[in-house]
């Protein structure tokens, strides 16, 4: 393998910025090879800003290119198992955004392909690459909690009057509202603090704001063996803190730090963590970790993705792994849908 990892960072769109940063960051083991965008001005703008070699306006022909290692999709959801299968089938290894697809049907067969192809196959669960969010899977697998009990999540945020892009207010193409975009992230968290799959999943979800179509008010209980529990309450309907003085972006989704929050507790047998915002973690009331996050989380993601592959192992929320996210997610819609607990 070459000394830098040769990543093509496919599409550039909003989240496409972080990965940007995150390679700048890590210039010392990753290279951008590549840029894939449909639209030639935005791709060739984007190679003069980031310094990529090459820009393709195919997906197909940059797959070609035996130069490139890997590729990091920035896609609309809907095109995350095709993009990710024939990325495999060409010998590259894949960082895709999550969700990791609409079903986990399409799940299953992207975590097949890149067993086939022998390639790594890693889903950008970027939130788990806070260092509090670290710390707080180090210290339950440590033993300090002793047995996890329950986790509970809370995420506010502004009700969202503008659609960021024109895919996103089609609900086949994004698989739904608030838990695509918001709610993989915490179950994922839950689902790898457990270190387990759910037994049960019930669910209430609701279309509040009459702008678009799909859940944006949602509930999830889970159950697990040993009596374990979780739950997350998911709202862009909330007003939390004052904006006075301050100039909201239009058509945010979420600014952790504007008229939101993000806090969780996990309680365990022995001890007790409490997070907010992804950047503040207590045990038992003491502060263990303050931000602000240095180096950022996706940073962190593409060193760990970038480790595996020289390493040849499986990357942390590996393809497989976040599987399980992704059949919750499928048992949370069924759960909802049918008024139900849904057994897996």
């Amino acid at each position: 393998m070459k000394d830098k990892l040769q990543v093509c960072l496919v599409g550039v769109g909003r989240v496409a910025t972080s990965h940007f940063e995150a390679i700048a960051d890590l210039q010392e083991r990753v290279e951008l090879a590549a840029i894939v965008s449909r639209d030639a001005a935005k791709g060739k703008l984007a190679a003069e800003q980031h310094g990529a070699r090459k820009v393709y306006s195919e997906y197909e022909a940059m797959l070609a290119d035996r130069g490139i290692d890997a590729v990091i999709l920035c896609l609309p959801h809907f095109l995350h198992e095709s993009a990710t299968i024939a990325a495999a089938r060409a010998g590259k290894h894949v960082l895709c955004e999550k969700p990791m697809a609409l079903n986990a049907e399409e799940a299953r067969r992207m975590v097949q392909a890149a067993e086939e192809a022998g390639v790594r196959l890693m889903i950008g669960q970027s939130r788990r690459f806070y260092d509090a969010v670290l710390a707080s899977k180090r210290l339950a697998a440590d033993g300090r909690l002793g047995r996890v009990i329950a986790i509970n999540e809370w995420n506010y945020s502004l009700r969202l009057e503008d659609h960021p892009s024109t895919w996103r207010p089609d609900l086949e193409k994004s698989g739904g509202r608030i838990i695509p975009f918001w709610g993989v992230h915490l179950l994922d968290y839950i689902l790898w603090m457990f270190d387990a799959r759910p037994r049960t999943v019930s669910a209430q979800m609701a279309s509040v704001n009459p702008k678009w179509e799909g859940e944006d008010e949602t509930i999830v209980l889970l159950g697990f063996d040993g009596a374990g529990m979780a739950s997350i309450h998911l709202s862009w309907n909330a007003r939390i803190k004052p904006t006075h003085g301050r100039q909201e972006v239009k058509g945010r989704i979420w600014d952790s730090k504007k008229n939101a929050v993000y806090e969780r507790y996990v309680i365990g047998e022995r001890g007790t963590l409490y997070m907010n915002d992804e950047t503040e973690l207590y045990m038992d009331g003491e502060l263990i970790v303050s931000g602000p996050q240095q180096p950022s989380n996706f940073a962190l993601q593409l060193r760990e993705f970038a480790s595996a592959i020289a390493e040849g192992r499986e990357p942390l929320a590996s393809g497989r792994e976040v599987l399980k996210v992704q059949e919750t997610v499928d048992a949370a819609f069924r759960a909802a849908r049918e008024g139900r607990t849904v057994v897996l």
